[in-house]
């Protein structure tokens, strides 16, 4: 299981967010690794480099970004990410041509929003005063 470091004091602070910040406090104890202190992150946390960048299911998941690389696909990966550097026409055709495929997409792009982004109006402009 992955350890979860938190913030210094983030159970009395309720606007903190469950992320991890550096302590940088001079008087610090957590900066200064006293005992009964959190553990901060550091090498010894690393997962193994096998299951690094591995998506839960197991896979490690490849990036496309045209029709030719997902050809170039091995059929066992099951699951790619469209780039995030796409337009949203192109998400759109990738996601049909990758699901056709048998792939499962795993940042698609709806095209239910293409669709109101097309039908969408500017609001009249109030003249009057």
């Amino acid at each position: 299981m992955k350890k979860r470091f938190l913030p210094r004091e983030h159970k009395k602070r309720k606007f903190m967010k469950q992320r991890w910040r550096k302590p940088k406090g001079h008087h610090s104890k957590m900066r200064r690794r006293e005992r009964h202190q959190a553990k901060m992150p550091g090498t010894g946390f690393k997962s193994p480099e096998s299951k690094r960048g591995m998506h839960p299911s197991g896979f490690k998941p490849v990036v496309i970004s045209n029709e030719k690389e997902i050809q170039g696909i091995d059929k066992k990966l099951n699951a790619i990410y469209l780039s995030g550097r796409l337009g949203m026409r192109k998400k759109v055709e990738l996601t049909k041509t990758a699901q056709k495929m048998g792939f499962k997409v795993l940042n698609p792009k709806s095209e239910k929003k293409k669709e109101v982004r097309k039908g969408e109006t500017k609001p009249a402009k109030k003249t009057g005063k």
